[in-house]
């Protein structure tokens, strides 16, 4: 199993139209044969930031997931860009 926890930095002037796409991105990726979790919180005193737990049944599922035409579409395209920060770590079962 591959657990991927990433931490985002909304700006400011985009809160909605993030929380949007960040709901797409999550529908989308649930549907994925791979993935075993996707979850979106965020910060109750600090709404811009926002935290992804993600599971996948392993790397290649993980891997499938980032080369998909929603996450290039949604993530690269329209919410990586309206970012003000961001951070992911990956761990992996031995």
């Amino acid at each position: 199993m591959l657990i991927v926890v990433a931490r985002w930095t909304l700006n400011e002037d985009s809160l909605d139209e993030a929380g949007q796409l960040l709901l797409e991105l999550q529908k989308q990726t649930q549907d994925e044969p791979g993935n075993i979790r996707y979850d979106i919180y965020r910060k109750v005193s600090a709404p811009a930031e926002v935290l992804l737990y993600e599971q996948y049944v392993n790397r290649a599922a993980f891997e499938e997931h980032r080369a998909s035409p929603h996450f290039q579409n949604i993530a690269v395209e329209k919410i990586l860009p309206i970012l003000a920060n961001r951070t992911v770590d990956i761990f992996e079962n031995e």
